[in-house]
Formats: structure tokens, sequence, C-alpha cells
């Protein structure tokens, strides 16, 4: 019968650099669009028994414990195609999201006619959830109930 502590080592053995690992995002780091885990490959484990993971998006800048992923069935990522550029965890999250701005939307009570409309400010064009009782004064909106020519943006 093994130790606790032998245990460990010789599970540690049998994650090596160069496996596929599913890395959980925290909710913190994570957007409304983004997927709750990312795929890791395990670079490099130091003398302490913290890994080094790298993603398709470059190689992370924290180091992980053990516990903080699993191993994934096959290797869906090799090595050779991780940058050799540092990123953070929730970048590598919203790059793999496909998104960079998320939802936005106004909730103007009056038109959409200054920079404190949050659609204006961003250039977004507004939605069906920005307006649900009124109408919208920018002219790129399909909600808008004015000509073209009399707004100016």
């Amino acid at each position: 019968m093994l130790s606790a502590g032998k245990l460990t080592k010789e599970i540690d053995k049998v994650i090596k650099a160069l496996l596929t690992v599913i890395l959980r995002v925290p909710d913190v780091d994570r957007g409304r669009l983004a997927l709750r885990n990312e795929l890791a490959v395990v670079l490099n484990i130091n003398d302490s028994g913290l890994y080094q993971l790298g993603t398709k998006d470059g190689t992370l800048q924290s180091l992980y414990c053990r516990n903080e992923f699993t191993l994934a069935d096959s290797d869906f990522i090799d090595i050779s195609s991780v940058p050799s550029t540092s990123v953070f965890l929730r970048t590598t999250s919203r790059l793999a999201s496909g998104s960079k701005q998320g939802f936005i939307q106004c909730n103007c009570k009056r038109y959409c006619i200054d920079k404190k409309c949050a659609c204006r400010a961003k250039t977004v064009v507004c939605n069906s959830k920005c307006h649900n009782h009124s109408s919208c004064k920018i002219s790129r909106c399909r909600y808008a109930d004015t000509p073209k020519a009399q707004v100016i943006i």
C-alpha cells in the first residue's frame, strides 16, 4: 500500500509534458459567450509541482496546480501549435469565444441622439433589447422611425 505522498508522485509522473489537458475557466474570467473550458497542453512541470500550460493563443502566464485541470481523451493541441507569446487565461477565453464586445444595450428612455447612448458611443446598431417601447433616432437602426437624411451620425 502506497502512502498519499507517494501516490501523488506516481500520479504526477503519469502527467508528463506534451499532454493535452482541459483547463476550467473561472466565472470571473469568462465572458457571456465564452466557453467554460479551455484546451491546453502541458509545457513544463517545475520543482514545486506547478504546471506551465500553453494554448493555441500562447503560453499562459500563470502556473497551475494539478487539481485545476483534467486530462483530455485525445491530443488536440500539439506543442508546435503553441506560440511563444505570453497571454492571460481571460484573453485566451475571450479569443476562443469569437466575440470581443459581448452584448450591448442602451436602455434609453427617449431617443438615441446623444453620446450617452451606449449603442451610439460604441457605434453599434441597436438591437431589439434596447428599445422596448420607444423608437430609435439612429438611421442605421432597424427600429428607427425617421428618414436617414435627418440624422447625422
